[in-house]
């Protein structure tokens, strides 16, 4: 798959179809950060963001259940001036899918201290990791820039799918025109042909932009890699031509062709998966995709997925494992702003009619869709509220975008105060992780999110009769559920045919053993995704504790199939 990473998050949609199963949030850090990214391979998850002065991240397995200690990222000491306010901003994190390479890019920062805090240094840096995240070896990206064309305060990463070719694409600016004033802007792109291990000079992109006014210009960059062919995206906010343009290098990076103007509008966002690349823009009051099915060489005419009647707040897109391209969009049509999606399922010849998510005010919308061809095709929209007391929220959708399930708290237990999620989908046990803020009056760090696989309780109370119920396992031919009980969590390695994850319980508990010995108890017939186990007796006491959970099996030939979370129940 070629590589993608894009200035701003995708996610997908929702309504009432499918479910997710949010899970209790986990503590990184007792702090809120600006900048965050978090991502997964095999069974193993990472968690990056900046710190005050430095660059930290943690570790857990696929499920994203519980994390290690923070640790150091970056190498020290660092080029911070003495009185001066440090910080170090993380701009991309790319993996690939086995772990064996992780890259980080990232700019460490001097501000004056004062009222304005005004950047006087932004240097780019990039790491890479071939132990899964746990060491980075790291390299200042300065060479050959020269020194007046200012500060880095933006840019993305990509990878070519073998993982030889590394890009760092970013914009700098030079404050000219005085405090809030405005300045000049360019454009670089620094490339990597041996896997990280060094970068050539820095390559001017786009020529010297002067904007006049306190925003920026050149914004949403974007950054697709296969090989040696590069293709650079960048929305032009400029007063003559303003839309959404594309650089292509077909040498690595080394030189690149006249830019050309792709889309109209004040805009615009990009996503690309294999050689489909697919632009999305407003055109007026139209919002439109132009989608090229041969990398980005060419682009079909612009096709119009919806009209807006009144005022566009974001809009984001993703591609599935199939190809269906997923809009999601955030408008005030109905005098406050609400979540809508559309769905192509033919490569963009035509969308379906839109679909209202969330009868809510929100902002920061993301679209998440699983990065392998061989993925279930699944998507997740999310977004946050407008201010500090409504929560994230969610929908996922295991069709495509198609149809969406009931929204859903990113924080199963946060009922405020959760901001910036960054989002990633692991593909050994098919669930998605969330990295959030959240202020629900501490200020955290956490990792929430959900999969759609689920199994809950019902009757455990002194000498009644109990059951389980599992939903959402829609595995074609996985017929039978088993639900594995334990006196506590922990390690259980399933090893049979080969499969790498773990189940999660601790297999010395007598529980464990008795819901083995005892299958026919335990077990529950799934059709269209559901089903329930026999009722049992529970004799024992309230307050008794103990975990579960579900995982389905087919029959011929006999293998195993989906996993849900592990369930904590209390006997009552």
């Amino acid at each position: 798959m070629k590589a993608l990473l894009v200035a701003l998050s995708v996610c997908a949609v929702a309504l009432p179809a499918q479910a997710q199963h949010p899970r209790s949030p986990a503590l990184l850090q007792d702090a809120v950060t600006p900048t965050k990214a978090i991502t997964s391979f095999g069974d193993a998850a990472l968690a990056v963001w900046g710190a005050t002065d430095r660059l930290l991240g943690s570790r857990s397995d696929g499920r994203g259940l519980a994390w290690d200690t923070p640790t150091r990222l970056d190498t020290a000491p660092h080029r911070y001036a003495t009185g001066t306010v440090p910080s170090v901003r993380l701009l991309g994190l790319e993996a690939s899918d086995d772990g064996s390479q992780v890259a980080l890019l990232w700019v460490e920062e001097n501000a004056e201290p004062g009222p304005f805090q005004l950047d006087t240094f932004g240097e780019p840096f990039f790491g890479l990791s071939t132990d899964g995240g746990q060491t980075f070896t790291e390299i200042a990206l300065d060479k050959g820039r020269p020194q007046d064309t200012g500060r880095v305060n933006l840019g993305v990463l990509a990878q070519s799918p073998d993982g030889l070719h590394v890009y760092a694409f970013f914009r700098t600016f030079l404050d000219t025109q005085g405090i809030d004033q405005g300045g000049e802007e360019k454009l670089f792109l620094v490339a990597s042909h041996d896997g990280g291990t060094s970068f050539s000079s820095a390559v001017e992109v786009v020529p010297q932009v002067v904007s006049g006014s306190p925003f920026f210009t050149l914004e949403n960059i974007a950054l697709v890699a296969d090989g040696l062919t590069v293709d650079a995206y960048y929305h032009d906010q400029g007063p003559l031509v303003p839309g959404l343009f594309q650089v292509r290098s077909l040498d690595g990076g080394a030189s690149f062709q006249p830019a050309v103007f792709r889309a109209d509008g004040l805009i615009s966002r990009v996503t690309a998966r294999d050689d489909l690349h697919v632009l999305l823009a407003l055109e007026g009051q139209d919002i439109v995709t132009r989608v090229s099915t041969d990398g980005g060489a060419t682009f079909a005419p612009s096709v119009t997925a919806s009209t807006i009647t009144n005022a566009l707040l974001d809009m984001e897109h993703g591609i599935t494992p199939s190809g269906n391209i997923v809009l999601a969009w955030i408008d005030d049509r109905t005098g406050d702003y609400r979540v809508y999606s559309s769905t192509s399922t033919d490569g963009g010849t035509t969308y379906s009619s839109e679909l209202e998510l969330m009868p809510a005010r929100v902002a920061n919308l993301a679209v998440v869709v699983p990065p392998r061809a061989d993925d279930p095709d699944s998507v997740v929209i999310s977004w946050q509220g407008l201010n500090a007391l409504e929560p994230g929220r969610a929908a996922l959708s295991t069709d495509g975008g198609q149809t969406f399930g009931a929204t859903a708290n990113v924080i199963e237990d946060l009922a405020t105060g959760t901001a910036g999620q960054a989002w990633t989908y692991n593909t050994l046990y098919d669930n998605y992780l969330a990295l959030a803020n959240r202020d629900d009056g501490d200020e955290e760090l956490v990792v929430g999110g959900f999969r759609p696989q689920s199994v809950r309780a019902e009757g455990f109370v002194q000498n009644g009769l109990a059951r389980f119920h599992v939903e959402h396992f829609d595995e074609p031919g996985f017929v039978l559920c088993w639900v594995a009980l334990s006196h506590a969590p922990g390690s259980f390695p399933l090893t049979f045919a080969g499969d790498p994850r773990n189940l999660g319980l601790d297999p010395s508990s007598s529980l464990f053993r008795h819901s083995l010995r005892n299958l026919s108890s335990f077990l529950a017939v799934v059709s269209n995704g559901a089903g329930t186990t026999p009722d049992i007796p529970f004799p024992l006491p309230p307050g008794f504790t103990f975990y579960a959970v579900a995982e389905t099996f087919a029959l011929s030939p006999l293998r195993k199939g989906q996993l849900s979370d592990v369930l904590e129940i209390v006997g009552q």
